[in-house]
């Protein structure tokens, strides 16, 4: 299996304010997070 993502720094840091869009920098760990665990788990 592969698995691929972009970090929470790419995307909040470069796509998001591309298209006019923000989020906190506060909230960037959480999603980094959640994508560890998303992946742990479908890996198996």
């Amino acid at each position: 299996m592969w698995i691929a993502y972009n970090t929470a720094e790419y995307l909040f840091g470069v796509i998001y304010p591309r298209h006019g869009l923000g989020m906190p920098k506060d909230m960037w760990a959480g999603f980094n997070n959640f994508l560890k665990e998303v992946c742990e788990e479908a890996a198996g």
